[in-house]
């Protein structure tokens, strides 16, 4: 039972992963006709139809259209859906940067009324006494955010508020090295 859930969980991680791929490969070059899109990535026809079949018709994010060619189908992120889509794609990239840590030095705080927290992730190549300082360092970032939070923030029982600040060394604005 646990291994058959346990299934189901990755191929659904998969399937949010494959179809975010397929938004950032519309996103880039705006429009692209089905054989490109299975060409870049690397999936069947029927996996690649239910991708394009739930962002189409379920979370109506991308249409298709036809050029001169009506056996050629060609796609992108509807025009009205672009914001969200750009917000979708935000939210993946900050959780596959926070899940890509490997031994990262943790910090968390809550505040007294409970009501507000903050956790910060730093993953360097450290050994254990740079560590340690590394350790002291985040803990007070994390302590210093939270009074900030704390003086801005009067949320009630419904609002929520994440800050993700992403820093890859040596990788310029356009993907390249410096």
């Amino acid at each position: 039972m646990g291994f058959a859930k346990d299934y189901k969980h990755d191929r659904q991680k998969d399937r949010q992963k494959n179809e975010m791929d397929l938004l950032k490969l519309l996103d880039k070059y705006e429009e692209l006709r089905y054989s490109e899109l299975k060409r870049e990535l690397h999936v069947s026809d029927p996996t690649l139809s239910g991708y394009i079949k739930n962002l189409e018709n379920n979370m109506e994010r991308i249409e298709h259209f036809f050029k001169l060619d009506r056996r050629e189908r060609w796609y992108r992120i509807k025009p009205e859906s672009h914001k969200k889509v750009k917000a979708s794609l935000g939210r993946h990239d900050a959780i596959q940067f926070i899940e890509s840590f490997s031994n990262p030095v943790y910090s968390y705080k809550e505040s007294k009324d409970g009501k507000k927290a903050i956790a910060a992730f730093m993953s360097l190549p450290l050994r254990e006494d740079e560590r340690k300082n590394a350790q002291s360092k985040v803990d007070g970032a994390v302590s210093h955010f939270l009074k900030a939070v704390e003086t801005l923030l009067r949320p009630d029982k419904d609002t929520k508020f994440a800050v993700v600040v992403m820093v890859r060394k040596g990788i310029t604005k356009e993907g390249s090295e410096p």
